[in-house]
């Protein structure tokens, strides 16, 4: 019984932390009364679109946040080395259990090498946001937790950037990346006390650097204890996290 909401709460993480400014602000969930921007229409010119906190949403809302806040959600690969041994027939990282002839006659059976140490590598893939314009990203720790190689992919840009972590903080989930990149495009960050439960919110993330995925949900509920360390009061969303958008900005 207590599977769905864990599974429901286990995507806040970052989540919980980053929220779009703009998307708040056009949304209606901040005490901003109107705001004006310039999107691409249909036919491919551009239009004037003006909401306010009386107005419905339109269909163009989502769209609107969207293309303003994805040039900030890059995508995140990492590549961790690690020692395992294989065999010409079977591979078992070490501490994932051995074979079953190992187990009972040793890596030399008949004084044939089975087994040979060797180096494997994992790769990993996530989102980030960026933070501050000379470079610093927000991600999710557990994105990044033990990688030997980081690197950065920003929208439209094909160089791949090498990352350094500032810092992590497991308990919160959170890590600060840093890139050598200057004036880029930074997230605004808004203000978690604005938010009510059945606020409109978007999920946006870089999962696999081919482009970006954006899903749409309401605020579930507030100060939500996941009672898994010292802080508590996390936002559940019921906006779809799939794989790979870890780390991106709800």
């Amino acid at each position: 019984m207590k599977t769905r909401p864990l599974i429901s709460l286990g995507i806040v993480g970052l989540m919980a932390f980053v929220i779009g400014l703009v998307t708040a602000s056009y949304l209606g969930t901040t005490d901003r009364s109107h705001a004006t921007a310039k999107i691409k229409g249909d036919n491919g010119e551009q239009q004037t679109m003006v909401l306010d906190d009386n107005k419905d949403l339109s269909l163009n809302t989502f769209r609107l946040v969207a293309e303003q806040q994805k040039p900030v959600v890059v995508n995140i690969s990492t590549k961790k080395v690690f020692k395992g041994r294989s065999s010409n027939f079977m591979y078992q990282p070490q501490g994932r259990g051995q074979n079953l002839f190992d187990d009972f006659f040793g890596p030399d059976f008949f004084g044939l090498p089975f087994f040979q140490e060797r180096d494997f590598t994992q790769q990993n893939l996530g989102s980030g946001v960026i933070v501050d314009a000379d470079g610093y990203i927000l991600t999710n720790n557990h994105v990044i937790d033990g990688a030997d190689e980081i690197e950065i992919q920003l929208l439209n840009d094909e160089k791949k950037y090498t990352a350094t972590v500032v810092g992590t903080d497991p308990k919160t989930d959170l890590a600060l990346l840093k890139i050598e990149a200057k004036d880029l495009k930074v997230a605004q960050l808004g203000d978690s006390d604005t938010l009510h439960v059945g606020d409109w919110v978007l999920a946006i993330g870089n999962p696999f650097g081919w482009s970006h995925t954006v899903t749409v949900g309401v605020v579930s509920a507030l100060h939500r204890p996941l009672q898994l360390g010292p802080y508590d009061g996390y936002i559940q969303t019921d906006a779809r996290i799939n794989p790979g958008n870890s780390g991106g900005p709800l």
